[in-house]
């Protein structure tokens, strides 16, 4: 069997050229018209467009022209500039066993607007690899100058053999927005609502205000960012509105992916990141906050369906402590508290235990001593007052007034209010009425946990979970006179019945340091 014969030579790129990576640069810039770059280049090492001729066994020479990105591949107006380079073509001669050439210092030059047609008809006579007729006319707005391809074709000498040219990947001007490297520089915003609407500013690279578009993608979703050709100011900046979520019941942000995108070559930027928070309906937690104050309670109160089971008239509520004076210190002292801290008992609809001046009696009750049970009064902020008998949790016993008991309808939709707004209430009784204690667990919000009598005595760890000492004008055993309000804390703090926090103390009008001294 004969042998084979050696095998035919070809061209072969080894390093395609970068594609975004230069500007194409006019005559006047000067001789340096920049350098073509490898795609393979980092910043730390520079690679150039190669290309190898393979099989060769000989001498040849190898060209490198400029020609169109589409088919038919005519000549480029454009020319190759720099070292080797002649007329707008790179010349090269190559030998056996060095077959690789690499474009090192070349650069692409282009040419006015006026002058294309005339160039692209010198360009077709001098070399014309892909054997496209001259008769063809093509007008400059019909060809695209802002994108290029490396045509590779070798001759073998001394033959003159033409072998067959091969293409390199599109080349594209850095300063053409229609086809520049997609960037996002800067956003004013990473963040927004899970319902979308927010409105962002993004900084970027040069875009065609028609040819771009704001994404935000995650697994499984996509969104584009609202936004209208107006609203991209002078090519370097889009202002856009966020798009919805695909999931508006997240509990927790979401991070997403958003970059730039253009539809005619299907480029896209290096992606940021964006964080979808979920909207909160009730920001403030006022709901939160009135479902663990018992607001029920109170509206249950203010409707009078408390009268409901009692027979005749209502009998008249027992008295209280004596009312403040609207002109006190006290007064404006716990009015301006209350505005400092957003709060308003009385507009609140808090039920307050408190300290009549006459306590009301306490209902006889049949439970075991080991149940804890014990009587209790509550005056809510509409002078009401509640008698109740509790045991571990149960009302046994409630009425507006001794001779007025509640329905058992009626104490069950207390037991109710108490568990849903409140938690766990326990009344405890240790030794007598004087000593009663109420406690509520947790503590609701703007609920003083103090004692129903004539003396105040208050746990250190009530005090911290639940006064305030904006209704300290409600809960305080003051004397008629309550201008002497400070001096009636004092007292109160000598004799080990109230604890209230050092600094609180020191808010108080008419406390000196030297009296907390000498407690």
């Amino acid at each position: 069997m004969a042998g084979r014969g050696p095998a035919a030579p070809f061209l072969e790129v080894v390093e395609q050229p970068e594609a975004r990576g230069m500007r194409f640069r006019y005559p006047s810039e000067g001789a340096c018209a920049g350098s073509l770059l490898g795609a393979s280049t980092t910043d730390r090492d520079k690679t150039y467009p190669s290309v190898r001729l393979v099989n060769l066994t000989g001498k040849a020479e190898v060209q490198v022209c400029l020609v169109t990105r589409d088919a038919p591949h005519r000549p480029h107006p454009y020319s190759l500039v720099g070292r080797d380079c002649e007329d707008g073509i790179f010349k090269q001669l190559v030998v056996q066993g060095c077959s690789t050439v690499q474009l090192i210092n070349v650069g692409i030059q282009c040419v006015k607007k006026s002058m294309v047609q005339r160039s692209a008809e010198d360009k077709i006579r001098k070399i014309n690899p892909f054997k496209v007729s001259d008769r063809v006319v093509v007008r400059p707005e019909e060809m695209d100058l802002t994108a290029v391809r490396l045509c590779f074709q070798a001759k073998l000498l001394p033959s003159n053999q033409i072998l067959t040219p091969v293409l390199s990947e599109i080349i594209f001007d850095k300063k053409a927005t229609c086809a520049s490297q997609l960037k996002i520089t800067r956003m004013n915003k990473t963040y927004g609502s899970v319902h979308g609407g927010d409105e962002v500013m993004l900084f970027c690279e040069k875009v065609q205000k028609d040819d771009i578009r704001v994404v935000f993608s995650l697994a499984g979703w996509q969104a584009e960012g609202i936004f209208s050709t107006g609203d991209v100011h002078k090519q370097v900046a889009i202002v856009f509105k966020t798009p919805a979520f695909h999931d508006q019941s997240i509990c927790a942000p979401v991070k997403v992916s958003i970059h730039l995108w253009r539809p005619s070559d299907q480029q896209q930027s290096i992606p940021h990141s964006f964080l979808y928070k979920p909207e909160l309906d009730d920001a403030f937690g006022v709901e939160r906050k009135r479902k663990q104050t018992p607001y029920q309670l109170q509206e249950f109160v203010n409707s009078g369906a408390m009268h409901a089971g009692a027979s005749g008239p209502p009998a008249p509520t027992a008295p209280i402590a004596a009312p403040m004076k609207p002109s006190t210190p006290a007064t404006r002292y716990s009015k301006r508290l209350s505005s400092s801290r957003g709060l308003n008992p009385r507009r609140a609809g808090s039920v307050i235990a408190t300290s009549p001046a006459t306590p009301s009696p306490p209902i006889s009750t049949p439970s075991p001593p080991d149940l804890n049970v014990s009587p209790g009064c509550i005056v809510t902020s509409t002078n009401t007052i509640l008698n109740v008998t509790m045991s571990q949790g149960r009302i046994l016993q409630a009425a507006q007034a001794p001779e007025a008991p509640f329905t058992d309808d009626q104490v069950a939709q207390m037991e109710e209010i108490f568990a849903q707004n409140t938690g766990p209430v326990s009344a405890v009784l240790a030794g007598d009425l004087a000593t009663l204690r109420l406690t509520f667990d947790p503590a609701p919000a703007g609920v003083a946990m103090l004692v129903p009598s004539t003396e105040v005595a208050v746990e250190e760890e009530a005090a911290r979970a639940a006064m305030d000492l904006a209704l300290l004008e409600d809960v305080l055993p003051l004397t008629a006179d309550d201008d002497h309000m400070a001096d009636n804390v004092l007292r109160e703090l000598q004799e080990g019945r109230l604890h209230i926090n050092y600094n609180e103390l020191m808010n108080i009008d008419g406390i000196l340091p030297e009296q907390l001294m000498e407690l």
